[in-house]
């Protein structure tokens, strides 16, 4: 579950994002260094975060009884 929130999260993130911004990004090891260079390049991205882990809830939600099987 967790590597899928994770592309997915990237993925919506990505978005928008030029090849040379998507580029800088790659080079950052740093979390906190990573977390500045989102504030700034896509302000918007605690947000994403956020809808992404809540459809992701609803989704588990919703076929929890395929998923325990």
């Amino acid at each position: 579950i967790q590597e899928e929130l994770e592309i997915r999260i990237g993925q919506r993130i990505s978005n928008g994002l030029t090849e040379i911004q998507l580029n800088e990004f790659d080079m950052i090891t740093d979390q906190a260094e990573a977390t500045k260079w989102l504030e700034k390049n896509r302000p918007d991205f605690r947000g994403i975060v956020n809808r992404t882990i809540e459809e992701m809830k609803q989704e588990i939600r919703a076929n929890r009884d395929k998923l325990i099987k």
